[in-house]
């Protein structure tokens, strides 16, 4: 902590001359712009969590530390510190356990709305597939909380909502339903497809468990669901091979690329 509080003091400094830039900056400084953004996002958790807990409660090597610190507009925020505030927007709401609740209380949820969706398009600027994959769950995560001020009731505890396991949650679901749909356009196993998805590193030229996959494979199931508007599936079973598998690969490296982040 103390570390990071002199280096981000440095960068504050050198954020005021016009000629700042992060070009280079692994060589200038010894530091890249990502790791720089991933230490503020832990610093700025661990500041949300120390000065949201009461004192008594905060362990003695934290509550000794300076969080007076003002973190540089060149610093932006990282996952980490997004699905935290995440978090705290969904610990919020979850005090209301009705929906006339949350409706008496709908300022402070716009509020914190516009806060979430503040960062999301900071974090937009340095880690675009990360916030492309939050704003696509937050759709999923507001209709699980709604859910939730439906279904409580005030005899039993709540069942507290987790904004990385929301996230988690949305991905596989996400996973199955495209894989799903796209198994069933070419002829593929389902099961098969995802194993493959799941194994790869995208933006790389490995690629696991293809054989199983070959094999699944199915030429008159992929000729039965062919539509007007759907791919060209040839009728020879060496050229379906041959076309199936460079589709699955374009599908998994571009549609499926957000969702298998690692």
């Amino acid at each position: 902590m103390k570390a990071f509080r002199q280096v981000n003091q440095q960068l504050n400094s050198l954020s005021m001359y016009n000629d700042f830039t992060w070009k280079n900056s692994e060589k200038a400084f010894g530091i890249a712009q990502p790791e720089v953004e991933s230490y503020t996002g832990k610093y700025l958790r661990i500041k949300a969590a120390v000065t949201n807990q009461e004192p008594e409660k905060v362990p003695e090597e934290l509550a000794a530390l300076d969080f007076s610190l003002a973190v540089g507009s060149v610093v932006l925020v990282d996952y980490d510190y997004l699905t935290q505030l995440i978090q705290d927007w969904i610990d919020e709401q979850q005090q209301y356990s009705t929906p006339d609740q949350a409706q008496a209380h709908m300022t402070d949820y716009l509020q914190n709305s516009a806060k979430v969706q503040a960062s999301l398009n900071k974090l937009a600027e340095t880690q675009p597939q990360q916030a492309q994959l939050i704003r696509e769950a937050m759709p999923y995560i507001e209709q699980q909380m709604q859910q939730f001020q439906q279904q409580s009731t005030p005899n039993q505890a709540p069942v507290a909502l987790n904004a990385r396991e929301l996230v988690a949650d949305y991905v596989q679901k996400q996973l199955v339903k495209k894989t799903t749909t796209f198994a069933h356009t070419w002829g593929l196993d389902q099961a098969a497809l995802l194993r493959v998805a799941r194994e790869h590193t995208v933006g790389t030229d490995e690629w696991h468990h293809e054989q199983e996959l070959t094999q699944s494979a199915n030429l008159a199931a992929a000729l039965q669901a062919q539509t007007a508007a759907g791919p060209k599936i040839p009728a020879i079973l060496p050229l379906y091979r041959i076309k199936s598998q460079a589709a699955w690969r374009q599908f998994i490296e571009h549609d499926l690329a957000i969702y298998l982040q690692k």
